[in-house]
C-alpha cells in the first residue's frame, strides 16, 4: 500500500521514467538535494512512517537494498 504522496520517482511530463531513472543511475542527474533521509531496506516500515508523518522534516526518503 502506498501513501498518497509516496512515489518511486516523480517524472516530469514528456520524459519516460525509464530514461530518467537511467540518467539518475548513471549520475547524469543529481537528485541528492531532494533526498533528506536514507535508510536500509530492512527499515522500510520505519521509513514509511517517517515519510508519512514528516518526522525529522522528511521530504524524500531513499531505501537502500544493499545496506544493512
Amino acid at each position: 500500500m502506498w501513501h498518497a504522496d509516496a512515489s518511486v520517482l516523480k517524472v516530469p511530463d514528456g520524459i519516460p521514467d525509464e530514461k530518467l531513472l537511467d540518467k539518475v543511475l548513471k549520475n547524469e542527474i543529481d537528485i541528492s538535494f531532494v533526498v533528506t533521509h536514507r535508510l536500509p531496506l530492512e527499515e522500510g516500515p520505519v521509513a514509511y512512517r517517517t515519510f508519512r508523518d514528516k518526522k525529522d522534516n522528511c521530504i524524500r526518503l531513499v531505501l537502500k537494498p544493499w545496506a544493512s
